[in-house]
């Protein structure tokens, strides 16, 4: 299978080192049968050459409907739908994948963030100096503690490019931009689910 055959739900990253790199997804809708997301990395070579790379859940969890924004030597991912079982509602998942190495890290932000997104679109800002996160839905339990809805994200996020990985003691800013900060950022011509990454 090939990564461009597997999801719309994955990330697909074209033309990292003339490599197409294509991060998680899932396959099938929730009530198949055969459902399943996975959290792996196919990498496509220039000759046609597969190469898939599994990551143990504690480091990659399943993951799809992401986004994949390219910032320097590596790929940061944010949000994901996954199963029910492993959302945490109020955080939003930020991953790297190196593109040298093809480690993933966990990232950790601080400062507001939009929780449990999914379905949006990333791009690094006009200056490169943070990734721009629109669109999508929330997953968020109503009430305190009540049944999870699904919100629309109407609101523009900025993540400072500089996140660590987790064991780093810095902490990059995320947070919602103000309306008079907001700028159109050109979206890729791609799928929502898609990033295009610059060689």
């Amino acid at each position: 299978m090939s990564g461009a055959d597997r999801t719309p739900s994955g990330s697909r990253a074209p033309e990292v080192d003339a490599r197409v790199v294509t991060i998680a997804g899932e396959h099938e809708d929730h009530y198949d049968p055969d459902f399943y997301i996975y959290n792996d990395v196919l990498v496509t070579h220039p000759s046609g050459e597969l190469k898939l790379y599994g990551y143990p859940r504690e480091v990659f969890p399943p993951t799809d409907f992401h986004s994949a924004t390219t910032v320097g030597d590596r790929i940061v991912l944010i949000g994901c739908l996954g199963y029910p079982s492993q959302r945490r509602h109020g955080v939003t998942p930020v991953f790297a994948l190196d593109t040298a190495s093809l480690a993933i890290t966990r990232l950790v932000t601080a400062g507001a963030a939009p929780g449990w997104i999914y379905e949006h679109t990333a791009t690094l800002s006009d200056d490169g100096r943070s990734i721009v996160v629109r669109g999508g839905r929330c997953a968020v339990r109503a009430g305190g503690g009540g049944e999870e809805e699904i919100r629309e994200n109407f609101d523009d996020w900025s993540l400072d490019r500089d996140t660590r990985p987790v064991d780093a003691p810095h902490r990059a800013p995320m947070g919602r931009l103000e309306p008079g900060a907001r700028r159109r950022i050109p979206q890729p011509p791609l799928h929502p689910r898609e990033a295009l990454v610059e060689p």
